[in-house]
């Protein structure tokens, strides 16, 4: 027995999705890699039904079956273009290209009222280290459950993902992973910039007052109902009332400030947050809500007076919820169907 966390890896098809949900994409095709922050191996959670606390002659439970599966990949990184607009296309499952060549222009809404389930993808895993090749494994029907961007003054900015996946977990001591990781062009927070205004009032940038800021995308994951699939998770869809976002701002700031004016007096916003990370070909990160108010209360960094906010969105039927996302990427289309 050998080897390292620090040697795990995890694998996947950035431009790709299942074209059936569960159905591994090719091995050959996971070949995007990425640098992750800490060991999060794949988790797998059974469920049982057991005749514990029945009467059945003994004190204990004397039966076991299993019932269901479940997996759960979680991802800490440092934000990246890529793998935002990697998260967003595949969280949403609804992604319009514009762009004959890099960078491609990806806007990306909500997923269209009637879809009830998001797209799915596979990776695979396995510390890669001399004699260990019996411990890798792939795994399929993964659909994002949650994406968090944080952001905490100029330093780096944090990814989290959280996949859901069918709960199996299938042996590829034969796989080869990738020799190096990707390219990424990584985000840090004096590479944004923050507008907050009335509706049909002037744009105003209020990112010399920016702190920090937390967008936290949830999707919801609840597993679909069929009887004749097996134990395991036969689909994700969308929860009642997902995806849903929450955007939380922390702004250096009092009562006295215009911010606290818009909450006083229920003012419909405008937001707008670019990450500019000033590269070319470009490769930004764009987030547009233009219905949102915004409720602040007043606090305190060290001695300096803050308002620590929150955003509550309208959705806005033209635009199939509360935002839409503009992102720039080298990746000409994220949801092209594998096997």
């Amino acid at each position: 027995m050998g080897g390292t966390t620090e040697a795990i890896r995890t694998a996947t098809a950035l431009p790709n999705k299942e074209t059936t949900f569960g159905t591994l994409m090719t091995l050959a095709s996971l070949v995007d890699m990425y640098v992750v922050n800490s060991f999060n191996a794949a988790m797998i959670t059974p469920a049982y039904r057991t005749d514990e606390g029945k009467i059945n002659g003994t004190r204990g439970k004397t039966r076991r079956q299993r019932e269901t599966a479940e997996g759960q990949i979680d991802e800490p990184l440092d934000a990246t273009s890529e793998l935002i607009t990697h998260g967003l296309a595949v969280g949403y499952g609804n992604d319009a290209v514009t762009g004959a060549a890099d960078p491609y222009t990806h806007t990306i809404k909500h997923p269209v009222l009637c879809n009830l389930a998001p797209p799915s993808t596979s990776f695979l895993q396995g510390i890669v280290c001399a004699g260990l090749t019996a411990g890798y494994n792939s795994y399929k029907g993964c659909s994002l459950n949650q994406l968090v961007i944080t952001s905490n003054g100029q330093g780096a900015i944090e990814l989290s993902r959280q996949w859901k996946t069918d709960g199996s977990e299938t042996a590829q001591g034969a796989a080869t992973f990738p020799t190096a990781f990707l390219t990424l062009t990584y985000l840090l927070g004096s590479m944004a910039t923050f507008k907050l205004y009335p509706n049909g009032g002037g744009a105003i940038d209020v990112t010399s007052q920016l702190m920090s800021w937390k967008i936290t995308i949830d999707f919801g994951l609840t597993k679909k109902k069929r009887a004749n699939s097996g134990v395991f998770v036969p689909g994700w869809k969308y929860g009642k009332g997902k995806p849903a976002i929450k955007v939380e701002v922390v702004f250096a700031a009092d009562k006295s400030d215009v911010i606290y004016g818009y909450f006083k007096n229920d003012t419909l916003l405008t937001l707008q947050l670019v990450l500019e990370p000033g590269v070319a070909p470009a490769r930004t990160i764009q987030l547009d809500m233009s219905q949102c108010y915004v409720t602040c209360k007043e606090g305190g960094d060290d001695s300096e007076p803050t308002l620590e906010c929150s955003i509550d969105e309208l959705e806005v039927i033209a635009n199939q919820g509360p935002a839409i996302w503009i992102c720039k990427t080298g990746v000409a289309a994220y949801l092209v169907g594998l096997p």
